[in-house]
């Protein structure tokens, strides 16, 4: 799965240097964004961001890093006590051979039960730490099988490093309440900006 990626700021094309970091230069000004073993940070450091990596800091051990199976990502979405979940997959339709992006997902790992459904996945939060730990379960669990149709990178929702028309799915969870208020509209702008459109020109995915 390859992804050609844009300056998440300027939506200048980004290439890539000697180092491995994609970079841009324009007016004078150079951003580079690091590669961490295959997975960029596109963020620019703030306060939410600190926060977020600190949160996930796993060095004391607080945060469960149990193997992952595909039983258990199969029941947080088959379990009927958890009816939302039920119907939040049927909402999504056929899966198979769509490119999804996943926003804002932390440290959750229900939606890895999409690469299961046939998926290509780009798994992105604000937290290149939260980003990270995940990719690393992932490399330790059956679900390794999966690996080569998965993308892990840090992503701020307000600023995405895609060019237009870049996916058939984009998918977030319990995270647009962070947003404010004021970002709304240029977030779904961006958000409708990413989905592939069939011929009638009706927005595909959710």
């Amino acid at each position: 799965m390859e992804i050609n990626f844009v300056d998440p700021y300027t939506k200048q094309c980004l290439k890539k240097n000697d180092k491995g970091n994609f970079y841009c230069q324009q007016s004078g000004k150079y951003s580079e964004y690091a590669n961490y073993n295959g997975s960029y940070d596109f963020v620019h450091p703030n306060k939410e961001r600190k926060y977020y990596d600190k949160f996930y800091d796993n060095s004391t051990g607080k945060i469960s890093t149990d193997k992952l199976t595909l039983k258990y990502i199969d029941g947080e979405w088959h379990d009927d006590t958890k009816i939302s979940n039920v119907i939040l997959l049927d909402s999504l339709g056929e899966l198979a051979n769509k490119r999804v992006l996943i926003l804002g997902n932390g440290i959750s790992t229900k939606e890895l039960y999409f690469l299961k459904s046939g998926a290509n996945i780009v798994y992105t939060d604000l937290s290149i730490t939260a980003v990270n730990l995940i990719k690393d379960r992932l490399s330790l669990s059956e679900l390794k099988v999966y690996e080569n149709n998965i993308e892990f990178h840090a992503v701020d929702a307000l600023h995405l490093p895609f060019p237009d028309l870049s996916f058939d799915v984009i998918y977030g969870d319990g995270f647009v309440h962070h947003i404010e208020d004021e970002d709304l509209n240029q977030f779904f702008s961006d958000i409708y900006s990413q989905k592939k459109r069939d011929i009638t020109g009706r927005s595909q995915g959710h």
